[in-house]
């Protein structure tokens, strides 16, 4: 595991909240996707929790929790926030300023679970500052401990913003 990302933080594992919240670590990327999908820290990189193995749990949701603000220069209407992200396992709830926002259909286990790019759209609730971001994520392999990873790229779009093609988180 690499250096703590001061961006995001694990605040609860299955709705028990951890005080103090606790930093996210950068994990190292399986080789068979590090060259598409390469860590970098100004965009993206794959986050876990890793607590010693006599403390992880089977079967946990982990909320992850960021707080994000926007650019002075983007406008207060007409924007929305977009999210490429790849999980292992899967995203079972996003949230924004404490609302829900529908998650991105996910293949199932064994089919490229956690190489797979999903995107998720925010339109409503973004604030210019301090927008309180969540994704809670779920580790089922059932019977096993084992680590989580989460990694999102964010894009703010404007009606100006012309995309050619998705940015890879």
């Amino acid at each position: 595991a690499g250096e703590s990302d001061p961006r995001w933080q694990i605040v609860s594992v299955n709705d028990q909240r951890l005080d103090p919240p606790q930093a996210l670590r950068v994990f190292s990327q399986p080789k068979q996707f590090a060259r598409e999908h390469p860590n970098d820290p100004n965009t993206s990189q794959w986050l876990a929790w890793l607590p010693p193995r006599d403390q992880q749990r089977i079967g946990p949701t982990y909320r992850f929790q960021s707080t994000l603000a926007l650019p002075e220069s983007a406008a207060a209407k007409d924007r929305q926030l977009v999210g490429r992200f790849m999980v292992d396992h899967r995203v079972v709830a996003i949230r924004v300023n404490g609302r829900p926002i529908p998650v991105p259909p996910q293949s199932p286990e064994g089919d490229g679970w956690h190489t797979n790019v999903y995107e998720v759209v925010i339109e409503a609730d973004i604030l210019q500052d301090n927008n309180t971001i969540e994704f809670e994520v779920q580790n089922d392999i059932e019977g096993l401990k084992n680590y989580t990873g989460f990694r999102v790229a964010w894009e703010l779009q404007t009606p100006s913003t012309i995309r050619s093609r998705p940015a890879h988180p």
